[in-house]
């Protein structure tokens, strides 16, 4: 876990984390959920899980394998899941391409 931690401060920055975090914190106080109890690691373990519950991976199969997508909204979701048929003429160009 602690491993996690780390990528996350890594590929967001310890500021962006902190700042996720806080939110977390928040919102769990305002669901009536103390985890203060928990202690700083923990905390920060519970939020970084609910982040990653919060931004799914959407897996689109394709005719050359699957692509998979971050999904942090409902636009990306959006996307990610009509992706083959909102552009039907340039996923078929694509389907055309040949392998080097």
């Amino acid at each position: 876990m602690k491993l996690i931690i780390k990528l996350f401060v890594r590929l967001l920055g310890k500021r962006l984390v902190t700042k996720i975090s806080a939110k977390l914190l928040d919102g769990f106080s305002e669901l009536g959920i103390d985890i203060s109890l928990l202690g700083k690691y923990l905390q920060t373990i519970t939020s970084v899980k609910l982040v990653e519950e919060l931004n799914p991976i959407i897996k689109v199969q394709t005719k050359r394998g699957e692509l998979l997508f971050s999904c942090p909204g409902s636009i990306p979701l959006w996307r990610a899941q009509t992706l083959l048929t909102k552009e039907p003429e340039t996923i078929e160009w694509i389907d055309n391409f040949h392998d080097n």
